[in-house]
């Protein structure tokens, strides 16, 4: 994998997993695990596939934080136990929130 792919992947989920793990403390390693493994998948879509179709960079950022927080918290609601819809919207908005302010600062 490339390096201007993988230090931003690196990056998004070393910041994203505390976060929702910390969110979700009672089902901490189901949530943990769920993080890792669709932030990679949302992470390399948007960085890639979405980076080269993207007509601007405000449509690639626009598009791909607004499909990474709404994918991440369906994901986080379907997989949560019970189903909590309203803390997987929370989990997925703070942890793309910080997520993408550190990388406006670092990119």
């Amino acid at each position: 994998m490339p390096d201007h792919v993988l230090f931003p992947l690196l990056l998004t989920v070393a910041l994203e997993a505390p976060i929702v793990a910390i969110v979700f403390r009672e089902q901490m390693a189901r949530m943990t695990l769920t993080c890792l493994v669709t932030t990679a998948v949302t992470n390399v879509v948007m960085n890639t596939v979405l980076w080269s179709l993207a007509s601007s960079y405000w449509s690639y950022i626009v598009i791909g934080e607004l499909g990474a927080v709404t994918i991440e918290a369906l994901v986080y609601a379907i997989v949560s136990r019970p189903r909590d819809v309203p803390r997987a919207v929370l989990a997925s908005t703070l942890a793309n929130a910080v997520s993408y302010g550190v990388g406006v600062i670092v990119f």
